[in-house]
């Protein structure tokens, strides 16, 4: 989700957030926030996963990972799991893919 407005900045400053703040909601669920061009994006607080669910997103002509906040040995792992069609080795989510649109 973008942001004109920063939803970090009645709590710190820009400076100290260093364009990588947290949001936590009520839960003590994090939320990653990032800032760049003006403007602030609020990530997922679980990596949405479907590299083990290929055969449902037949019809695609290529993916894009998007990698935000992984270090480069997460993201090789996670190119590859994809590659494979493994299950994933962490918490996920599976997004809005199977919630069905009306």
């Amino acid at each position: 989700m973008l942001f004109r407005n920063c939803p970090l900045k009645n709590g710190i400053s820009c400076d100290k957030c260093d364009k990588n703040g947290v949001l936590t909601d009520r839960l003590g669920v994090e939320f990653p926030v990032g800032c760049r061009g003006g403007y602030s994006e609020l990530y997922n607080s679980l990596p949405i996963w479907l590299a083990d669910r290929k055969s449902d997103l037949s019809g695609l002509d290529f993916a894009v990972l998007y990698f935000t906040r992984e270090s480069r040995q997460t993201a090789a792992q996670v190119i590859e799991a994809y590659k494979k069609g493994l299950p994933p080795p962490f918490k996920h989510t599976r997004g809005l893919y199977y919630r069905g649109t009306v």
